[in-house]
């Protein structure tokens, strides 16, 4: 979770107090109960590839369709170099770490949703 990355850039330690309010009660770590729980019965997770830093298109799937939220992949954080020799019109040819970050954390939200169906948007708009 981001709340900013200098605290001049963003004074408002009401805001963060409610983030860590949220987080301890949704967890359930005030020794009450969680919000939402995960029953494992192929019930479905997003993985989120490209779009925005907030990803609203992806958001969007959640909201309407209800569905847990795994890893969202800002396109910014998936760089593809293409090399000379290649024409970029297969994966081969696209070289970088975005098919490594993909992989990761498509491995990462399988197991932190065990017995979830793990559905994949892409957001090819670039905002």
């Amino acid at each position: 979770m981001e709340t900013t990355a200098h605290p001049s850039w963003f004074d408002r330690s009401n805001f963060i107090a409610v983030i860590k309010i949220v987080l301890w009660k949704g967890l359930g770590l005030d020794e009450g109960n969680t919000v939402g729980s995960w029953q494992g019965n192929s019930e479905k997770v997003l993985l989120g590839i490209g779009g925005g830093h907030y990803a609203p298109r992806h958001m969007d799937i959640v909201i309407k369709d209800g569905i847990w939220v795994g890893h969202l992949l800002s396109g910014y954080s998936l760089p593809m170099e293409v090399s000379p020799q290649g024409n970029g019109k297969s994966s081969s040819d696209v070289g970088g770490m975005w098919k490594h970050s993909i992989k990761v954390s498509y491995d990462a939200t399988k197991a932190a949703f065990p017995g979830g169906q793990v559905i994949a948007h892409l957001d090819q708009n670039q905002q």
